[in-house]
Parts: structure tokens; sequence; C-alpha cells
């Protein structure tokens, strides 16, 4: 089922997301005093935009990196 929904890495996110969402909605339920869940759901979500851009710039530097290599024959 994973192969078929978009991929491992897409598939897994999208269950530990939804897995963080179900825990703090049960935390929110239990200890309404002590859970902030709007900072809570703000700072997970700078937190994964924060990855995902440092993964693209990665992604994007290993792929230049990997370009210029063959390009000059090195490969």
């Amino acid at each position: 089922d994973v192969s078929m929904a978009g991929g491992s890495v897409f598939s897994y996110s999208v269950i530990s997301a939804v897995n963080g969402i179900v825990l703090l909605g049960a935390f929110k339920l239990m200890y309404p005093d002590l859970i902030n869940a709007s900072g809570t759901s703000g700072r997970v979500w700078e937190s994964t935009l924060s990855f995902w851009r440092s993964a693209w710039h990665y992604g994007c530097s290993a792929a230049a990196w990997a370009y210029l290599r063959v390009s000059v024959g090195q490969a």
C-alpha cells in the first residue's frame, strides 16, 4: 500500500504527521490547561518547512555537483 500511495517517503511522512495530530488532540483532551495546541502546531509547521527547505537545498546542490562532475568528465 505504501508504494501505491506515492512512495515510502511521502507515505511515512503523512502517517507520522497524522499520528502526531492524533496524539496532540488526545493530550489536549486529557490536559486542556497544559497543552497549547495552536503554538505547538505552529512550531511543528515551522520545523517541517525548515526540514523540506533544507532537503531541497541539499538535493539541488548534490544534483549540481553531480552534473558538473559528469560534464567535466571526472565521473
